[in-house]
């Protein structure tokens, strides 16, 4: 068990832990000593300029892919994993 129990505690000691490490303090960096000192598990950033990416070279020649597209671009704006996946199956 971690001796830092705030989550105010937790960010102060990830901010140190990186500059000890000499560790660039990007948030991805962040994230993961945050994580190590809390002994938790972040949740993945949603993809969401990829998913755009990839949703822009679907085809939309038929009604049924153009509201297909459309479910999946709303899913993607907010940034539902729910809404993805329902949109996918």
């Amino acid at each position: 068990m971690s001796d830092f129990t705030q989550p105010s505690e937790i960010a102060r000691e990830a901010f140190r832990r990186l500059a000890t490490r000499r560790t660039p303090p990007t948030p991805d960096n962040y994230r993961a000593l945050y994580d190590e000192i809390a002994g938790t598990v972040s949740a993945d950033a949603f993809p969401d300029k990829t998913l755009k990416s990839l949703i822009a070279g679907v085809p939309r020649t038929t009604t049924e892919q153009s509201r297909y597209a459309r479910q999946v671009e709303a899913a993607i704006g907010d940034k539902s994993w729910d809404g993805l996946k329902t949109a996918l199956t």
